[in-house]
Parts: structure tokens; sequence; C-alpha cells
């Protein structure tokens, strides 16, 4: 008898079991190792300052607090480092870019994540027309070796089991989820893209958005720093780096594509001030669960108080999720209500 089944080992589910099983909850999560699902591509950035107008969520201060603090308690427990801090070199591509930029660096909220720099195309292989900045409290999770790490802690505690889900297999009552001849008093669907297929939370604004990814290689010493100017750029070690990433709505599918490939490799050689032999070393593909206001989305069944949703976390993953899990913990085992601003309810 379990407390809870988790459906998903993605980065959200691993989180999400994580808080539960530190809380003393008995819970089984149930996965098929689908290694294409975002959280396995992901390149696991966190960025607090986002887009073209490169603005911050009002929720900011708390999602990175709560990521330090999840992500810190892993690594010391695991004994695994996947944390990486790097400041990242915004390159405006044009003036409206730099006129958003004046703007926000004189706003009080973003005095300790924005810095005026000033850049030549000396110091970096990319054109400079614009002018740059550099973005803090930045940097990424190595989301590989995280899921891996937990999938392994997770069978060492009995907390495991890989199985596709067959949605006709989950019967329903009033205080019991029954699956596979087992059973739990709640069950909680962190299903990523394939949350699109649930039938009881079909009616979720859920929109899978493909993307893909290149891992690079070159001789020349790359910079310690995430370079930003549209495309991120992100080093991995001192001559290879990762770069992305494609947005595509249309074709939902987890297969890497000539076309995306070739789009980012111009976009990137578009870039350089200078001629560098590039060898691609990977490519891959993933499909991000994305909502359509770019929040979570959160909680219970109107009709089965005991089924919840815990999805829509896009991009912003590896940034979010740690304070959502908190907040979901919270929710299930003190009654805290879930902020409206994350609440499935906000769809109905």
């Amino acid at each position: 008898m379990y407390d809870y089944f988790i459906i998903g080992q993605g980065l959200a589910g691993s989180l999400l079991a994580w808080k539960l099983i530190h809380a003393g909850k008995r819970i089984l999560v149930l996965d098929n190792a689908h290694q294409h699902a975002s959280s396995w591509v992901a390149a696991g950035l966190i960025n607090p300052v986002t887009g073209m107008r490169m603005v911050k969520s009002p929720y900011t201060e708390l999602w990175l607090q709560q990521a330090n603090s999840c992500y810190q308690q892993i690594e010391d427990e695991l004994e695994i480092s996947i944390r990486h801090h790097l400041p990242m070199w915004r390159i405006f591509t044009n003036q409206k870019q730099l006129d958003a930029w004046q703007e926000r660096i004189s706003a009080p909220e973003y005095a300790d994540y924005l810095e005026e720099a000033t850049i030549d195309n000396n110091a970096l292989p990319y054109h400079i027309k614009h002018g740059t900045g550099i973005i803090h409290h930045t940097g990424y999770i190595d989301t590989k070796q995280l899921l891996t790490a937990i999938k392994q802690w997770l069978v060492e505690h009995n907390s495991y089991l890989q199985v596709e889900l067959d949605y006709d297999q989950v019967m329903v009552g009033d205080k019991l989820i029954t699956l596979h001849d087992m059973q739990a008093n709640n069950i909680i669907f962190c299903e990523g893209y394939r949350g699109t297929h649930n039938p009881w939370f079909k009616q979720l604004p859920l929109t899978p958005v493909k993307g893909e990814i290149l891992t690079l290689q070159h001789e020349q010493p790359l910079p310690n720093a995430i370079i930003n100017f549209g495309k991120w750029l992100l080093p991995i070690n001192a001559k290879q780096f990762k770069f992305g990433a494609t947005y595509d709505w249309a074709n939902i599918d987890q297969v890497p594509t000539a076309k995306a490939k070739q789009h980012l490799l111009d976009a990137l050689h578009k870039q350089l001030n200078c001629e560098l032999d590039i060898q691609l070393l990977q490519h891959e593909a993933g499909l991000r669960p994305n909502s359509q206001d770019r929040l979570p989305l959160i909680g219970p069944h109107k009709q089965y108080p005991n089924m919840y949703c815990f999805n829509g976390f896009g991009s912003r993953g590896s940034l979010m999720i740690p304070f959502y899990a908190q907040h979901l913990l919270l929710h299930l085992l003190e009654h805290q209500p879930l902020d409206p601003h994350c609440h499935i309810d906000r769809f109905s």
C-alpha cells in the first residue's frame, strides 16, 4: 500500500518523489524510461531573465531560493555534482533588445541580476553590433546525471517500477487508486508532453513543443560563460558546448531533423566573426510540455480529489520545478492552498 503513485520520472516526477520520500511518505514512481522526454534532452538552463524583452518573473526569487536549496541537498546526499554556476553574456542583436536592456537595468528589481558589460569582438568570436550585458544567477543543471542518480536512489528505496502505463488499468475509487494489483491513496501525473493523452486532464492547455539541441566541439578554448544571442551556447568543458534550441509546434515527435541541424549551424556561423572548425558530436530532440500561459499546471481532478496533475513547466523546468514540488508537497501534507497562478482551476 502506497501513499502516492507518481507517473513519470522526468525532472518533475523525480523532484516530487524526492521531497515526498524525505517527508516520510511511501511512494512508487512508474516510468517507461523514455529517453527522449524533455528532461533527458534539455540543457537544464537556469536563467531568471528571459525573452527578447528580458523579463524577470515576480516569482523568480522564490524559484531560485528553492532550486538552490533542493539541488544542494541532492548533491550532498547523493554525492554528485549537478549544479554549474556560469554567468550569461547577453549579445544584443538589434536596437530594440538594447533599449529593453537599458530599461531593465535601471529598475531596482533587476539590480541583482543585470550588469553592464563591454565586450569587443576580440574577446569573443562573435559579431557584437549592439552591445552586450551580463545576467547573473544563471547556469545549468546536469539533468541526465541528476535523473540517473535519482532513479538509482528510487530503486534502492523500492520506489521505482519501469512500466508502460495503460490508462485503462488505472482504477479510481473514492479513497484508493488501484494499478497493476497495487494500491495507493493518491496518484500524481508528472508525464510531461505525454499528458496530452491523459483522459482525466486532457482539457488542460498543454502544448508540446519540439526542441532540438546540438553538442559541438572546436579547438579554440571557450569562455567560461553561457552566450545568449537569441540562441544559446553552453560550454560543458574547455572545447565542447551545447547549442540550441529550436522551437517546432508542428512536428510533435522525437526525431532529430536535418533541417533543424542546419538551422542551428547556420545561426551559429552567422553570429561568428571568424571561421572555426566545428565538429558535430551529438544531435538530440525532445518535447517540452508548455502550458498556454507558460506557468505550471498543478492541482486535483474535479471529480477525483486523490488524482493530481503536476505538469506544464516548459523550457524553465530546472529553475521552476523545485519550488512547485515544495508548493505541492505543502498542499498535500499540510493542506495549504495552491496559488491561483499555478492551479489548474484557472482553465476550468
